[in-house]
């Protein structure tokens, strides 16, 4: 498992990598500030994707972005 930044640069793909679960990035830990990114623009694009993800807060403003499930 992995420990990962998450930015406006690469948060797309991010996604993409855990629907696909590209080198095991499901079980990897994703981190980004809500400064840069909002959670809501996660979650949004998350269930456009059929991602099921959830954000706890880790040490305001850092958050922490973690796989649930693929929905069918």
């Amino acid at each position: 498992m992995a420990s990962k930044k998450i930015t406006l640069e690469n948060y797309k793909d991010v996604i993409d990598e855990m629907v696909k679960n590209t080198n095991g990035s499901r079980s990897d830990s994703h981190y980004f500030s809500q400064n840069e990114l909002s959670p809501e623009t996660l979650k949004q694009l998350a269930w456009e994707k059929n991602l099921l993800v959830t954000i706890e807060n880790f040490d305001n403003p850092i958050s922490k972005l973690t796989f649930l499930e693929i929905l069918n």
